[in-house]
């Protein structure tokens, strides 16, 4: 704080010489308070500018949405067949044992993760691309692109029961259903 130090004459008002001094910043929060009036005098000087950017954003947004394609989504759900011990996972069982290896290490947490594996496959994914002729649909010359497509509308997932999801969204809803039938 700032102070002055004045020496006091008899038959003089100590407060002729008193210096204001102005509250320092740190003393009322660091000059960051703002005044609620003075916010709500600056909105309501700026309230048709304000109105006026919220309805062009919720024109642009209804414009959008309207331009926007329709996706539909057709879901379709599996039950994978439970695996039987072959001998192959016998053998894997006892070679497991000796190495110390377990289901975990080879990257199989379920048994459903192999057979979304397969579905997601670029074999699968092949053979879907031309029997739907997806190439044609979704405008591209190349496998690898209609690939990319087809691979973002499709949505496979392992569920906790067991089962697996096979979800395909497209632009015509017989075509979505087909693809996720023909996943399966």
């Amino acid at each position: 704080m700032r102070s002055k130090t004045s020496e006091i004459h008899p038959g003089s008002d100590p407060l002729d010489d008193a210096v204001v001094v102005p509250p320092l910043e740190a003393e009322n929060g660091g000059g960051n308070n703002i005044d609620m009036i003075e916010l709500l005098l600056i909105l309501s000087r700026k309230k048709a500018t304000i109105f006026k950017l919220t309805l062009a954003a919720v024109v642009v947004a209804v414009i959008v949405s309207l331009l926007l394609p329709k996706m539909y989504t057709a879901t379709s759900t599996i039950l994978p067949p439970q695996q039987s011990q072959s001998a192959l996972t016998a053998m894997l069982g006892q070679l497991s044992s000796v190495a110390g290896l377990n289901e975990l290490d080879l990257g199989l947490k379920n048994p459903g993760d192999l057979f979304i594996a397969m579905l997601q496959s670029r074999t699968i994914e092949d053979r879907l691309i031309d029997r739907f002729d997806l190439r044609r649909v979704y405008w591209v010359k190349r496998y690898q692109d209609a690939r990319k497509n087809l691979e973002s509308r499709s949505y496979i997932v392992a569920q906790r029961e067991g089962l697996i999801s096979i979800s395909v969204a497209d632009r015509d809803p017989q075509r979505a259903v087909a693809l996720a039938n023909g996943y399966v």
